[in-house]
């Protein structure tokens, strides 16, 4: 499970004397035990909203000027390296296009068919999650809505 391998992986920073990663990792566990909520899924939501979290605050202090600003901005910076580590690879929206347009299945009929983009986007979703791929849906909206623009 992810979660234990977090747990390994706070004994590996409080060693090497890491606190950011120490205190990301620790922050990780506490939110799915808030949650109580362990499997790998769950985890990897708690990963992503931490992520966009420290985005938004990175964000409100890039608008800040002064030494304490940047400090702040670049350990937000080092923390979401550490979460996006932890994240699965997922395909580039290119490669989510090319899985898309290349397969011999109906499924680029289905998405200019749909009623809307949204419903394009469920089709496509369940076409590559059934294909084994990690996406994100972010990307695959757009992807689609290229698709349906013409854009190809």
């Amino acid at each position: 499970m992810l979660i234990n391998n977090i747990k390994k992986q706070i004994i590996i920073a409080m060693r090497s004397g890491d606190p950011v990663e120490r205190d990301i990792l620790r922050l990780v566990v506490g939110e799915s035990q808030t949650q109580n909520k362990f499997d790998d899924d769950s985890v990897y939501r708690v990963i992503k909203k931490l992520i966009e979290s420290n985005k938004q605050t990175a964000q409100k202090f890039t608008e800040r000027d002064g030494a304490e600003a940047l400090e702040q901005v670049n350990k937000l910076c080092q923390e979401n390296g550490v979460l996006y580590e932890l994240l699965p690879s997922t395909l580039s929206a290119q490669e989510i296009k090319k899985r898309l347009v290349d397969s011999s299945s109906t499924i680029l009929f289905e998405i200019g068919e749909a009623k809307s983009n949204g419903q394009a986007t469920g089709l496509a979703m369940k076409f590559l999650k059934q294909a084994g791929c990690n996406v994100d849906g972010s990307d695959v909206s757009n992807v689609v809505k290229e698709l349906r623009d013409g854009q190809v």
